[in-house]
């Protein structure tokens, strides 16, 4: 099942904590630098296979894998997501959280995707 159409064109923000396998503990979108209502219906979906549908969420997967592997604590990088003609581009920033109420991941990943042009 695919939730793609969450996090399609111009609705490609909002903070979202993951698993470092991707999968999805919380979600919140942002339109228009608002936050909006969470998306209770995107917990425990991979992010990368279940929930983006951009075409190459695979360049994307690879970049957050990076921060994964690294065990840096805070970083961040911009990306251009496509959707077959059209180019989103965002600024994603990433930090590595330690939550005690996930006792099976000590490790989670917060991101931040922000659109960058409006």
């Amino acid at each position: 099942m695919k939730f793609g159409t969450y996090l399609t064109n111009a609705e490609v923000e909002g903070i979202f904590e993951l698993t470092n396998e991707g999968k999805v503990l919380y979600s919140q979108f942002r339109q228009h630098n608002r936050m909006l209502a969470a998306g209770p219906e995107l917990i425990g979906h991979n992010f990368f296979e279940e929930v983006v549908d951009f075409d190459n969420v695979g360049d994307f997967r690879q970049l957050v894998g990076r921060f994964v592997e690294s065990r840096l604590t805070v970083d961040s990088f911009f990306f251009d997501c496509r959707y077959g003609e059209k180019t989103v581009p965002v600024r994603v920033m990433l930090l590595r959280a330690f939550e005690n109420r996930y006792p099976n991941y000590p490790d989670i990943i917060i991101l931040d995707i922000r659109n960058t042009v409006y």
